[in-house]
């Protein structure tokens, strides 16, 4: 169907290249729902992820992906967990900026071994780390997610 407006703010391969995720806005409010495609079938999973920032990142083993969720002000404030093949209502809260004069950024390290979670203001900023690798499935989904301060 055609869309009268339509954006993609993210699209990122999958660190296996087995599948591919991006951010796409359809209404042009600047809220982008994250969506997967197995590059082998040509299919999309029915993961759809609703009312993010449109950033997000993979974890090292293809299986999970943390992304940003927009505040009231529209800006990102949480980071958030999800695991392919489960519903968003499910996705674990990872961090939430709770200081309104703060944003936050994720961003993935050059030798991908890191993400890191930025918070900033107009003044100063602060960064968290995380493993890329133990963000996934070997965690467990609620426990074991840990972020050095």
């Amino acid at each position: 169907s055609r869309k009268d407006f339509y954006e993609v703010s993210d699209v990122e391969p999958s660190p296996n290249h087995a599948l591919i995720a991006w951010a796409e806005d359809t209404v042009g409010d600047e809220t982008y729902n994250i969506k997967f495609r197995d590059l082998e079938s040509g299919s999309d999973f029915s993961d759809v992820i609703p009312g993010t920032a449109g950033e997000f990142v993979w974890s090292n083993d293809s299986q999970v992906i943390l992304y940003t969720l927009k505040d009231d002000l529209d800006r990102p404030y949480k980071v958030m967990r999800h695991v392919l093949g489960t519903a968003a209502d499910l996705d674990e809260l990872l961090f939430e900026e709770k200081d309104p004069q703060f944003y936050i950024e994720l961003h993935k390290s050059r030798d991908e071994r890191w993400i890191f979670i930025s918070s900033g203001s107009a003044i100063t900023s602060e960064t968290r780390a995380l493993s890329a690798r133990d963000i996934g499935l070997s965690a467990g989904v609620g426990g074991g997610v840990g972020v050095e301060e």
